[in-house]
């Protein structure tokens, strides 16, 4: 991320960077984008959306529903989901910190820093972790609870998902 004069941050490269990113993301996992194109009415069966009805006439149905990542729990004080390929001990040690929002994760401030966090170091509680920028506001997101840094899924600068795993972590 870059400062620019006056206060606002924006991504590097510009804001047809993050753009790009997500189109990117979206395409990887088999969606179609369509421009210019207005949606008369979304298809409902059910309960669930199942596709779209497009204002020329076209009917496009969802090839496949979005998937939720597995999730160990959401936050250090949520009771954890029970995961069968995860035992009960290590269920109470271990945790995810999920992405709470959709944007553009940072694992450090600036380009030219050193990253929040790295695998194997100790985080405090309400130490940064990582920034989400969305819509040109950064949200810091801070360690509920002391805890070691087991893995990092996401690279700096990728877009994120609500939910999305970003970090594992082992409870101290």
């Amino acid at each position: 991320m870059s400062y620019h004069e006056g206060g606002a941050w924006y991504p590097e490269g510009g804001y047809q960077k993050m753009t790009d990113a997500f189109v990117k993301a979206f395409d990887a996992q088999g969606g179609e984008l369509l421009l210019n194109t207005e949606v008369k009415k979304i298809i409902v069966e059910k309960g669930k959306a199942q596709g779209v009805e497009l204002k020329d006439g076209r009917k496009i149905k969802i090839k496949q529903s979005p998937k939720t990542p597995p999730i160990i729990h959401k936050h250090a004080n949520q009771k954890p989901n029970t995961i069968n390929h995860i035992s009960e001990e290590a269920e109470k040690r271990y945790s995810e910190i999920l992405s709470p929002m959709v944007g553009i994760f940072s694992i450090k401030p600036s380009a030219e820093t050193k990253p929040f966090v790295e695998k194997g170091v100790i985080v405090e509680k309400g130490q940064i972790i990582g920034i989400i920028e969305t819509m040109r506001i950064k949200n810091e997101i801070k360690a509920e609870t002391k805890c070691r840094m087991i893995d990092i899924f996401i690279n700096d600068s990728e877009p994120v998902e609500y939910g999305q795993p970003l970090f594992l972590v082992e409870y101290l």
